[in-house]
């Protein structure tokens, strides 16, 4: 389907299915973050521009409960924002920190 009608139209069909609480609830499924005392969570970057990250974690948070969640991202947080490889200019509040300056 992406090869004969493009990018955009295959994020559109998709966009249907992905929400990003539906998303949420499925990642706190599989990763059972109350049976831990740490979740990592890696390869944010590879599913742009289907789910942005700002919407997973906005989500995630109340099905996460107590325990840290890390997310390695490719590209900036400036303590309000994250941008996607440092390029895209994104105006979200998260409650997050750097944790390797």
């Amino acid at each position: 389907m992406q090869k004969t009608k493009g990018d955009a139209f295959v994020l559109t069909q998709l966009s249907t299915l992905l929400y990003p609480n539906i998303i949420a609830r499925a990642f706190a499924k599989a990763a059972q973050p109350d049976q831990h005392d740490l979740v990592l969570v890696s390869g944010g970057g590879s599913i742009y521009p289907m789910l942005r990250a700002h919407s997973f974690l906005n989500n995630v948070h109340a099905a996460r409960g107590r325990t840290p969640l890390v997310l390695f991202y490719p590209g900036r947080y400036d303590g309000q924002a994250l941008q996607l490889f440092g390029k895209l200019q994104h105006h979200h509040y998260y409650r997050a920190f750097t944790l390797v300056p």
